[in-house]
């Protein structure tokens, strides 16, 4: 939301462009996808805490969040510092900052490959237990939060591929000089990640954990696992 308040400022200045919002606008909208990314990340471990899963997991539990934030940390200073490189006067440092961005977007579509692989095979192993030995599982709505997951990691997926194709053209390709692009293909999709996560709620992953209040639909709630469980799928809910 702040790099795309920095953009309509920046629009407003017609003729008289300044520096600093397009620097804001810049290095925020490229960097926000990796703090969603983040987020995606240490729910898997998360999952696999509720379900007593961690088996089902091809790596091993403490290793799951660190190999994967630490990526997406590795992606978002490549795509900072690109993007204020991108800000210079220098032609050719400018290029650079194009190249360096690229580097942290391709960084970004390659760990997200890997964790969507590791969330399949977690899924479909966990899906398998309750089928076969652990139909209690059925009351926890692990699959409801995956699928949440995979949306939101196939909307950044798109959006990264065309934030790299638009530094690839260049500052005068078709993408880079069309403001449906950035709106079709990167503002639409984040949209839809907040959306997503805000109607299945990491916190409600949190509560049956622990127990507590959390967001289950938009409505605050208290929850309980032990609960849930034990009435067979029915979340022990109190508005």
């Amino acid at each position: 939301m702040a790099g795309y308040a920095a953009r309509v400022y920046s629009a407003n200045q017609n003729p008289r462009y300044t520096l600093a919002p397009y620097v804001v606008q810049q290095v925020l909208l490229l960097v926000a996808p990796a703090l969603f990314a983040a987020s995606i990340y240490m729910e898997l471990g998360k999952l696999a805490d509720l379900v007593a899963g961690h088996d089902l997991l091809l790596l091993p539990r403490r290793w799951i969040t660190r190999t994967f934030v630490a990526g997406d940390v590795l992606c978002f200073l490549l795509q900072a510092a690109g993007a204020s490189l991108m800000a210079n006067k220098d032609t050719a440092v400018r290029d650079n900052g194009a190249h360096i961005v690229v580097g942290g977007l391709f960084v970004q579509i390659i760990f997200f490959g890997g964790f969507v692989v590791t969330a399949l095979h977690f899924h479909r192993g966990a899906r398998r237990r309750q089928q076969q030995q652990q139909p209690e599982l059925s009351a926890l709505p692990y699959s409801r939060h995956l699928f949440a997951l995979y949306a939101s990691s196939l909307l950044i997926f798109v959006r990264s591929i065309v934030r790299a194709a638009e530094f690839i053209e260049g500052f005068g390709g078709v993408i880079f000089t069309h403001e449906a692009y950035l709106f079709g293909f990167d503002a639409a999709p984040m949209l839809l990640c907040m959306v997503v996560f805000n109607w299945i709620h990491p916190s409600e992953v949190n509560g049956l954990l622990r127990g507590g209040r959390a967001i289950v639909g938009l409505k605050m709630v208290s929850l309980s696992r032990a609960d849930s469980v034990a009435q067979g799928g029915q979340l022990n809910r109190k508005d």
